[in-house]
């Protein structure tokens, strides 16, 4: 069997050549094209700066919110340390007045035992004087470090509920025949005596310089 002939073209002639197809990344070159692509880049960028507007909106407001709740954080912090600035001068100054009420306490308790040194074991009326005394000294006591407290910046004047019969104070440092007269204001002696008259503002009986006392100079 012999081959299948060949057909060669004769010389002078070629095949017919095929259309060219656009390659994928081909972009047109004419005015037209270019003209298209700049309006859709420009579509993109405007819908781009529009998210980004709205996101610098949104970010914009929590800044505003955030800012907000840090002057109010501000706020409280400087009211909470004035407050524990305020209870500070407060619990320093009650720690002083207690400290000063103890010293009182202490000088009243020295009156109180000089002054039963004087009365005998047997005058019950002597006896309910002097503690008598004793209770209103303390409550005194009390009242002038209520006066001397503050409260809102102003003193609180509280007069004395409890004033005493007459000026009995003493100081631990003084003896009895001198005892220091009591610095509130004072009422009316009580009707202890039966006859009060005798007796001075300082509590001492004129006869005596003592201080009230059945045995030395009330009814026996």
């Amino acid at each position: 069997m012999f081959p299948a002939p060949i057909n060669i073209p004769p010389r002078g002639t070629s095949a017919a050549p095929s259309e060219p197809q656009p390659s994928p990344g081909f972009q047109p070159t004419g005015f037209a094209g270019r003209l298209k692509q700049l309006e859709d880049r420009q579509e993109q960028n405007a819908a781009l700066i529009s998210s980004l507007v709205l996101l610098y909106r949104s970010k914009d407001a929590q800044y505003d919110e955030l800012n907000d709740q840090i002057k109010g954080l501000r706020s409280e912090i400087q009211a909470l340390r004035d407050y524990m600035a305020t209870l500070q001068a407060r619990r320093l100054q009650a720690v002083s007045g207690l400290q000063h009420l103890r010293v009182l306490h202490i000088e009243a308790d020295t009156a109180f035992e000089q002054r039963m040194q004087d009365i005998p074991m047997d005058d019950f009326e002597g006896m309910t004087l002097a503690w008598g005394t004793m209770v209103n000294t303390v409550l005194n006591h009390q009242q002038q470090i209520y006066r001397e407290a503050r409260v809102g910046g102003r003193t609180v004047n509280v007069q004395p509920a409890y004033p005493m019969p007459y000026g009995f104070y003493h100081n631990s440092r003084q003896a009895v025949q001198t005892p220091q007269v009591h610095a509130y204001p004072q009422t009316a002696p009580l009707p202890h005596a039966s006859n009060p008259a005798l007796y001075g503002q300082d509590g001492l009986c004129y006869a005596h310089r003592k201080r009230f006392d059945r045995h030395f100079c009330g009814p026996n």
